[in-house]
């Protein structure tokens, strides 16, 4: 055991053994507080979506289009981005995706 625990040790990875009686130890990992916490970059990210989806839209409506066909895709594309964003709230908030 001790040189299974030096080589986590030397990758940089703590791990904590559970094991109860005539159970086999079994690994947990240990995060910290701050490894919890989600980077700025997403919430960055997540505002830039949002601007640029409304920006879309925005052009959608407004400019000299002739055809409808800018207009699908624009608004397409807004809606698939907005449709991303709200899945992505709420797996986060589900507990099924980690940021």
């Amino acid at each position: 055991m001790a040189g299974n625990e030096l080589a986590h040790a030397q990758a940089g990875e703590h791990a904590v053994e559970h094991a109860g009686i005539g159970e086999e130890a079994h690994h947990e990992a240990v995060y910290a507080p701050d490894q919890l916490k989600p980077s700025p970059f997403l919430r960055i990210a997540r505002l830039a979506a949002v601007v640029v989806a409304a920006g879309f839209v925005v052009m959608a409506f407004v400019g000299n289009h002739r055809g409808n066909v800018e207009k699908v895709f624009l608004v397409g594309i807004a809606a698939l981005m907005i449709l991303w964003l709200i899945m992505d709230f709420f797996l986060k908030k589900a507990g099924l995706k980690n940021d």
